[in-house]
């Protein structure tokens, strides 16, 4: 059975409160601007207590604005909220933005930008970015919710486009934000609205920017 993984973007607003935040996300969506598409070999491995899922294999599909797709032969449906943040494409939606100061993060000096959206309907009220210094790429992010747990994400950059090679969620998300589907072994032992913890790698391999993609790929079941 082959299955599809939705990979949601939160659009981060530039023009918020903090000028130099808003500069330094604008450097960030400058490097992004010239991918207009891109494929790539995606491997999924799942470390949670709640679900037991073998690694999977298939092909990630994106196009602008916000078209993307997964393609596999066989996969397991997954939390949704361990994709609600990709660095795919940022800026433009209900966010303030403030540069909540400097930090060293595996020897690279990093900006930290703290996001607050101006209302709830992203599913969080907080998340802190680290952005190389150097670079102008996004290399971490914490992000926060009210009733649904927390979220670290970190990227890794190996290739020529500043796309990743590898992200890496940690997440404790509340059982009460899951199908009870997901939760019901966990909730024979214990509280359905505990936190959740587990861990979800992504490895992108050979990526392909800026060929073209049919839009017919966007459509496959």
């Amino acid at each position: 059975m082959k299955y599809i993984i939705v990979l949601f973007f939160i659009y981060l607003n530039v023009s918020g409160v903090d000028d130099e935040a808003g500069k330094i996300l604008n450097r960030v969506e400058e490097k992004l601007a010239g991918i207009n598409d891109y494929q790539a070999d995606l491997e999924i491995n799942i470390d949670v207590d709640f679900l037991e899922v073998p690694p999977a294999k298939g092909t990630l599909f994106f196009k602008k604005p916000d078209k993307m797709h997964f393609k596999s032969e066989k996969f397991a449906l997954i939390p949704k909220e361990v994709f609600r943040f990709t660095p795919g494409k940022l800026f433009d939606g209900n966010f303030d933005s403030i540069l909540a100061g400097t930090d060293t993060l595996d020897n690279r000096e990093t900006w930290r930008i703290r996001i607050i959206p101006r209302d709830d309907s992203e599913g969080f009220f907080v998340a802190d970015l680290w952005i190389d210094k150097e670079k102008d790429i996004l290399l971490k992010v914490e992000s926060k919710s009210q009733g649904r747990g927390n979220i670290d994400i970190t990227f890794v950059y190996e290739e020529e486009f500043p796309l990743p090679t590898k992200m890496e969620f940690v997440f404790n998300i509340s059982g009460a934000a899951l199908p009870r589907a997901i939760t019901k072994k966990f909730s024979e032992g214990g509280e359905r609205n505990a936190p959740l913890p587990g861990k979800v790698s992504l490895l992108f391999r050979n990526y392909k920017v800026n060929e073209g993609i049919d839009d017919k790929i966007f459509t496959e079941e």
